[in-house]
């Protein structure tokens, strides 16, 4: 082998030179593949080895950790959310079965928002329908509340932490509360004597952690019955809850049973990696959906600016309609204005591209 520096000739196995002392760094070389044998030689190199560069870090798999790595590395967008809900009688029906709650718990001090939005609509052919519609939502709304942290909290937690409980929290219980609420109820019938399992109330719920500095919002969500959850992005409408109807009717609903039997949901939303300036979270009753198509409802999102503005209208284009959505689907009973509506919209928007 020879040396880098002064040529001489050394010995094969050599470290060092046996002339001037200098390494000799060997590499191996592949000159020729005879059958399955490969035939290597060694060479001599002079140029020093560098170690390998450590591999970029990969993010953890843990869906927890995995969140918390998109929050510190995403880049910050931030976003603002409003919201509001509203309900209306109809044109047939004398009293309003359905109840809306929507709220806010502000925490400043992280600069994140928790939106509430509430859709119940009682059971009409029953008495006492306007009871467990308004028991359903504020029972579940007081559950919710109850498992949020308090204002004064924010002093005791890093942003991180304080998001970690928050998201913890509703994760967990949010089902819980809507189980209490069926509770409720069903010893309210039985306090009423009314058939048990034939009264009670449909329910979508959805709470909306929210990020406004980074412009992450995970929301969490449940339904049981036909009242809908959906999210609109630009032109597309996307249902997030599961109707739980048949030939029209809701064969699960609160009060049927002891135990709930509805479906959990969730949904996420960077706004660093979306791609229109406004989005859309919408709760709504049946007598909205029977009324009005997706392809409606979209073109309503787009055209108005304020949740207040999108809900009144949505209202009264589902009481003119000529032709409600439903009857086209096959259902010969709807009536334009036959039932109650309701609905709950949060519209999130990047800050940036607010006029």
């Amino acid at each position: 082998m020879q040396c880098p520096s002064c040529q001489i000739e050394n010995t094969e196995g050599e470290l060092f030179c046996t002339e001037c002392g200098t390494e000799l760094v060997v590499q191996i070389q592949q000159v020729a593949v005879a059958g399955d044998q490969t035939v290597t030689q060694a060479i001599a190199n002079d140029t020093p080895t560098t170690p390998a560069e450590d591999p970029p870090e990969s993010p953890p798999q843990d869906p927890a950790a995995l969140e918390e790595f998109r929050l510190l590395t995403t880049p910050k967008v931030p976003i603002g959310v409003t919201s509001f809900g509203a309900t209306h009688t109809g044109l047939v029906k004398e009293n309003n079965e359905d109840a809306t709650v929507v709220e806010l718990v502000n925490y400043p001090n992280h600069k994140i928002a928790v939106h509430v939005t509430i859709v119940a609509d009682g059971m009409g052919f029953e008495p006492a329908g306007e009871v467990f519609g308004q028991m359903a939502a504020h029972e579940t709304w007081l559950g919710i509340r109850f498992l949020l942290p308090y204002e004064e909290q924010q002093r005791g937690f890093t942003k991180a932490e304080f998001w970690k409980f928050t998201n913890n929290q509703i994760s967990c219980f949010l089902q819980a509360q809507v189980a209490s609420a069926n509770k409720r109820i069903r010893n309210y019938a039985k306090l009423k004597q009314l058939n048990l399992g034939e009264c009670g109330s449909t329910i979508v719920v959805v709470v909306a952690i929210c990020d406004l500095e980074t412009g992450y919002i995970k929301a969490y969500g449940y339904n049981m019955g036909d009242a809908r959850a959906a999210v609109v992005v630009g032109d597309t409408f996307t249902q997030l809850s599961k109707d739980h109807t048949i030939a029209g009717a809701p064969y699960r609903f609160l009060g049927k049973f002891d135990q709930i039997s509805g479906e959990a949901f969730s949904w996420e939303f960077w706004a660093a990696e979306s791609q229109v300036p406004t989005v859309w979270v919408l709760l709504y009753s049946d007598g909205l959906w029977n009324m009005l198509s997706p392809e409606q409802m979209t073109q309503a999102c787009n055209q108005y600016k304020t949740p207040k503005r999108l809900c009144l209208a949505l209202i009264r284009l589902a009481m003119h309609v000529t032709t409600p959505y439903g009857l086209t689907l096959g259902d010969e009973k709807v009536r334009t204005g036959d039932d109650n509506i309701t609905l709950g919209a949060i519209k999130i928007q990047i800050k940036e591209n607010q006029q």
